[in-house]
Parts: structure tokens; sequence; C-alpha cells
């Protein structure tokens, strides 16, 4: 083998060794954010997170403790893809911002917006244990967690759908004594709609009772067509929404 092929050869393994051992050597972790419902004149993307809000008004929290970083690492690696319907989810209106680094190198940034995240270029959901970092980022200064978790055990869930209702995810609970609760994913949002259900033949049709946002008032009424395990919203009197189904989740 000629000298000169011998170099490049061991100069690419060298440099594949490098990224490797630079992609596994998180040494910090940083997440910037700000209030989820700050009020901005256009979504922010992510390339404009910093130069969209005062820098005294973004919260830092920086994770730099082995086990934190490792632990913090799988939770984003089992996040909910969304790819599998394309152009369902939007991207992001950034409030948070996630930057990990290799020693003094940015590695990585991910941006958080109120429904989704946005890593690599590949939007993604919320899962459970994502959404419970979140509220630790955003707590509710009027409502104790304990309280929290009360309101939801008394609510007697039989069935749960989990999807978009217009642009907010969320997950959609069906009760006993035909009760439903629909809340936006992400309890820091603090946004939930409650009243009762009836059903014919294929057709769901609930009564709002409560709506703690300015989207939905009480007495509207929200219809859905259930197929297998899924339910499409109507978006029109007559019309399902077949290509943005709630899925069963429970």
């Amino acid at each position: 083998m000629k000298p000169q092929v011998k170099l490049i050869i061991l100069f690419s393994l060298f440099i594949a060794f490098s990224i490797n051992c630079f992609s596994q050597e998180i040494t910090k972790i940083e997440i910037l954010s700000v209030p989820m419902d700050t009020e901005t004149s256009s979504p922010v993307s992510c390339d404009m997170f910093d130069s969209s809000f005062h820098k005294e008004d973004i919260e830092v929290m920086t994770i730099t403790s082995p086990d934190g970083i490792s632990n913090f690492m799988q939770m984003l690696d089992s996040l909910d893809s969304g790819l599998t319907f394309p152009n369902t989810f939007p991207i992001p209106d950034t409030r948070a911002k996630i930057r990990i680094y290799s020693k003094d190198l940015l590695a990585d940034e991910i941006c958080i917006g109120k429904f989704t995240i946005l890593r690599d270029n590949d939007i993604y959901l919320y899962t459970n244990e994502f959404l419970v970092f979140m509220d630790s980022l955003y707590p509710d200064p009027f409502q104790p967690k304990q309280q929290q978790a009360k309101a939801l055990t008394e609510f007697d869930i039989t069935k749960q759908y989990k999807g978009f209702l217009g642009e907010a995810m969320g997950i959609m609970s069906f009760g006993k004594n035909n009760n439903f609760m629909y809340e936006i994913e992400g309890s820091f949002l603090k946004n939930r709609l409650t009243g009762i259900y009836s059903q014919e033949g294929d057709i769901i049709i609930c009564v709002i009772q409560k709506s703690d946002n300015h989207i939905f008032e009480v007495g509207d009424t929200l219809r859905f067509m259930l197929k297998e395990d899924s339910i499409y919203p109507f978006t029109t009197e007559k019309e399902a929404d077949l290509k943005r189904p709630l899925a069963r989740i429970r």
C-alpha cells in the first residue's frame, strides 16, 4: 500500500474517532427559557430566540453533573417523533432553548415551543417525562402541584386520545357519567376544557361547561367522528378532518 494511501486512511480513522468521542463527551447542558405565555409580534424561530427577548428576562438553568447529564440525554432520546404525520405538527414558536456542550464547544441546540420541540431539523412531541421537566421550569404559583394531582385523579377516565385540536396539542379524556376533559399538553399552560358529551353512532358531541382559555366559550360544541382507535375533529358542520386524528392512548 502506498504511503499516501496509508496516511489518508489513518487521517480518516482519526477524524471518525474524534467525532465519535466529541459526540459522547457531553460536559454541560444549558436550558434558557422565558415564560411560555410571553407575547411577541411574530413567531420566534430557533435562530432568533436570543435576539427576541431581553437578556434579563431569560432564565438560565445549567446541568454539569454526570448523572444529571446522562438522565437529561436519556429523556431527550425518548421523545416521541412527530414524523409519522408529515406537515402536521407546527415548528415551535420558541420560548425555551437547550444548548448541549462538549467541553467548551457547542454540540447541539434544541428549541421548544408550547406544543412541539425542534431537534436536528425534526419535529418532536412532548413525552410525559419531558412535561414533568417543563413543569419545573414553569411552576404555577397559584396552584400547588399536590392540588393539581388531586384534581386529575378525581376525573374517572375511561378513554384517552392524543392529538391536535386546532393548533393546540393535547389530550382528550372521556370519563364516567358522560363527562370529558381536554387538556393542552403541558400543565404549565393551564389550559383546559371540561363538559359533558353524548354519542350518536360514530359521532361524539361535546358541550363545553368550563373553559380556561379565550378560544372556546361555555356552551360551545365540539364534534368528533369515531373511527377505529382514533377520533377526528369536525372542521365544518358536515366534515371531519381525517388528516389530523387524535389517536387513542388509553
